[in-house]
């Protein structure tokens, strides 16, 4: 694990007892405001979410091996072998 994964994982563990006890003592008000405010956040995303522009260019499979490659790759970068365009 990396640094920063452990610090995440450290306020994690520290603040969810934290959290389970907000959420025991609100009772269900909190829980359907949560979930009507997680429902609208997707719908939002959603909608407003920028559409991407670029195509999506498959990868070309090596007529040898058959392992994907990089459209623009002259030769496979598993074996070698050239790719024809």
């Amino acid at each position: 694990m990396e640094g920063t994964d452990l610090i995440v994982l450290g306020l994690a563990v520290a603040l969810f007892p934290f959290v389970i006890s907000l959420f025991l003592a609100a009772g269900p008000l909190l829980w359907f405001g949560l979930g009507g405010a997680l429902v609208v956040a997707g719908i939002l995303t959603t909608v407003f979410d920028e559409a991407d522009d670029d195509p999506h260019v498959p990868p070309v499979n090596c007529p040898d091996c058959g392992s994907p490659n990089d459209p623009d790759a002259e030769t496979c970068g598993h074996c070698g072998t050239p790719i024809e365009a």
